[in-house]
Parts: structure tokens; sequence; C-alpha cells
């Protein structure tokens, strides 16, 4: 559980052998060894363009985020692969601070975009990726990184959406989810609730509901929970394919939904 206070919190870039070293057990503790990228690929990133950025209560680190130069053939960004925040200091926005400082070091090394993945089922991360950070996506990549078999992602295939964010803040363009309409309902089938039938809806401003826990819904039923991720599946690449772009993250009765705007023509 997290909530330990807080005393002069400083983050800052890690360099050094020795600090990397200790980025590699943080991570080690949060998942396992074999999980944790180890410090020769760190330390040869931080020479290469990327950087990580360590976050200390006191002197003792308790999160940190890693990013590595990404390169698709046209642009180079900046991909964020790693943010992790210690379990006794979880839920105190912590996350947050770590890449709005990992956003302002982008752009001092020149980097105009950021980019990382994330599973559209994970409430927690939805929100902050998408409404606090107010990043965008309009790329789904399916069973991104195979079967995995930790808690979190066992049973389920790996899809994931890429989200795109400028290391420049802009001001947020507000948009009216009145007259919205969900492509499909959130329906309740034994107490879990489900994706209901999937509407061929064209509005201005869509909406694609998510469970307020996935977690939760994998622990009751495996087989609701990859209903939901294969409904997930065959709505929103189809709806990106149409120019839609996610822009939001926003309640939706007891659950959330994804706010999706259409920002260009449609694609053959």
């Amino acid at each position: 559980m997290g909530g330990r206070s807080l005393k002069n919190l400083t983050i800052r870039e890690l360099t050094t052998t020795a600090e990397l070293e200790e980025v590699f057990e943080l991570e080690a503790f949060i998942w396992n060894r074999d999980d944790a990228v180890p410090p020769n690929q760190t330390i040869t990133s931080v020479k290469n363009g990327g950087f990580v950025l360590g976050m200390f209560a006191e002197h003792r680190l308790i999160g940190f985020q890693y990013s590595f130069p990404g390169f698709n053939g046209t642009d180079v960004y900046l991909c964020s692969h790693t943010l992790v925040v210690h379990p006794d200091y979880q839920k105190q926005g912590l996350g947050e601070q770590l890449k709005q400082a990992q956003r302002k070091l982008a752009e001092a090394k020149g980097y105009e975009t950021i980019q990382w993945t994330y599973d559209p089922l994970e409430s927690v991360n939805a929100k902050l990726n998408l409404h606090k950070l107010d990043a965008t996506s309009n790329v789904y990549i399916e069973n991104a990184y195979g079967e995995l078999h930790d808690d979190i992602n066992a049973g389920m295939p790996t899809d994931r959406l890429v989200v795109s964010w400028s290391s420049r803040p802009v001001p947020r363009q507000q948009v009216s989810v009145e007259g919205a309409e969900a492509v499909y309902p959130v329906e309740e089938r034994n107490s879990i609730p489900v994706p209901g039938t999937i509407r061929h809806a064209e509005a201005a401003v869509l909406l694609v509901p998510v469970p307020a826990s996935i977690q939760q819904i994998k622990h009751v039923s495996q087989e609701a929970a990859l209903t939901w991720r294969l409904v997930q599946r065959s709505v929103l690449p189809p709806l990106f394919a149409k120019g839609y772009s996610i822009v939001d993250y926003l309640p939706y009765g007891s659950h959330y939904a994804y706010v999706l705007t259409k920002e260009r023509p449609d694609a053959d």
C-alpha cells in the first residue's frame, strides 16, 4: 500500500554506474531480476541520447523513469520505456511528477515527441496518460509483448495503445461529450460488467467504455476480462483507420470511457 510521507523529494538525472545499478535493484524488487533492464543497457542508453530520471525521498531512491531514442523511419522521438514508483510511495501523484520531469528534460535534449505503450484496459494508467497528461493515441498493437505470466498480464493477450505526447505543453482542446455516442454500452451479467452489443456509431465524438477495474473482473471471471480485450481490439483499430484519435479519458456511469474525435479525413 502507498501513502508513506514524503520529505525533501527531489528528481534528477542519473548517469553513473552506481546510480544505474541502484535503479536496476529497485526495478528487480518491483518486478523480478529477469524482467528488470540490466545496468549495461541503461548505461549504454544514457551515453547515446537516452536518460534515466531518479526520484529521491531524502537519499532513498523511490522511483525512476527510463527513456531512450526511437526512430520510425521518418521521425526521431523519445521512447518512454519504464516508470516505477516504490509501493510504499504510490498513489500520491509521483508518477505524474516523474512524467512532467521527463517532458522538461526531453524538450531540453531536443525531442519534440514522447511515445510509450500501455494496456488500454488499465484504468489508472489511462487516466494518467490521457486525462492528466493530455496525451493522445491512435495506434493499437495486438499482443505487443506476447504471453506474459506476471500477476497483471497473465491469461490476457498483451494488447497495447501507443501514446503520443508533445514535449512542449499545449493548451488542452476542450471536447464536449454532450451528444457523444457510445460505441457499446456496459451491461451487467452475473454482477460482472461486460461490453454490450457494438453499435456502428459515426458521431463527431465517440465514447469507448472501459471497466473501472479489469483486475477485479479477472479475479472473478477470466472469460469476462478476455471479452473486454477482444471487444476493444475489434473496435479501436477500425476507428483509428477512419481518422479518430483518443483525446481524453472520462467517467462514464460507474466506469470510464475513452473520448475519440475525428481529426483527419477517412483513411482508405
